[in-house]
Order: C-alpha cells, then sequence, then structure tokens
C-alpha cells in the first residue's frame, strides 16, 4: 500500500460518518470502523459482499442508492433511509451517494457515507409529542391534562372551544 493510500485510509478511518466503498458489481471493497459501529457489521466479515445484505436497508429493494447513483451518474445528498444493524434493530440513517471515477472518467464504483441519526430522532420524538399537540405547545402539567381531555373527547359530535390560561 502506497503513502498515499495509507494516508487516505487514515483519514476515511477517523471520521464519524460511516463509510462503505463499492466496485461496479456493489461489492463492498471499504468499510471504515463508524461503518462497522453503525451497521454492527466488522470490516473482515463484509468486504466482497453485497453491500444491500449489509445495510439491510429499505431502499436498497426499491431504489438502491449506490444503483441510481451509477446509472444517473449523480451524486445523491441527505437522503432518509433506514438501516438494519447486526442486532436486527432499525437504524434511521442519512446518506450520501456518489460514483468513483478511474484516470479517465469511467465510473468504477461507488462511495456512501451515512450518519445513525437514532439519538436525533429520539429527542425529537420526545420534545415534539412532550410539548406538543396539533400545533398546541405546552410544557407544563396543565397543558398535558388539557391534551388528555381534548383526546377523551374528541370522538365527540359536540364542540370545544379552549380559551386562555
Amino acid at each position: 500500500m502506497s503513502e498515499l493510500s495509507r494516508f487516505t485510509e487514515n483519514i476515511l478511518d477517523s471520521l464519524s460518518e460511516g463509510v462503505i466503498t463499492v466496485d461496479k458489481n456493489l461489492k463492498i471493497n471499504y468499510f471504515n470502523p463508524a461503518a462497522e459501529r453503525i451497521t454492527g457489521h466488522g470490516r473482515a466479515e463484509v468486504l466482497g459482499k453485497f453491500c444491500k445484505n449489509i445495510c439491510a436497508s429499505e431502499a436498497c429493494h426499491d431504489r438502491c442508492p449506490i444503483a441510481a447513483v451509477l446509472q444517473q451518474g449523480k451524486p445523491l445528498y441527505d437522503f432518509h433511509t433506514t438501516f438494519t444493524h447486526a442486532s436486527g434493530k432499525k437504524l434511521p440513517v442519512k446518506l450520501n451517494a456518489s460514483i468513483v471515477k478511474n484516470a479517465e472518467g469511467d465510473p468504477i464504483g461507488g462511495t456512501l457515507t451515512f450518519r445513525d441519526l437514532s439519538a436525533l430522532e429520539m429527542i425529537h420524538q420526545q420534545l415534539f409529542h412532550e410539548s406538543q399537540f396539533f400545533g398546541m405547545v405546552g410544557h407544563n402539567k396543565t397543558m398535558h391534562e388539557i391534551f388528555d381531555l381534548i383526546n377523551e373527547i374528541a370522538d365527540s359530535p359536540a364542540s370545544v372551544l379552549i380559551q386562555g390560561e
């Protein structure tokens, strides 16, 4: 391995985003430590395997991001999907996909970078569900009691007016 290749690999290994590179057949030829952490699969076990079997994304079956990028010739940014961790847990991720070209400019594979959004999504759900109710915002106990009351009477045909303090 050349010094430049080792330098590049060290940079990719230091990133907190998962990085996977694949060849034209969509077989994995690089898998960084963040990709190991996010997917739950070790580098040694995934090299040479199809990326769809490792990421197990819902998008892999309908519209594979890497295949789409290779076909269309345009990168894909901030694509939201889910990966299936080796444990079976579904993880929300945001991914980017791009083409890798040789010196002549011919496509030889693709790169997939992704970030686990689980913690962010959990915080968002907690904030949204605990403090909002159909656009009404309330953080204290009284507001939550009103939200519960609205749910109880929601099936009633009666009109209800909620006002002030």
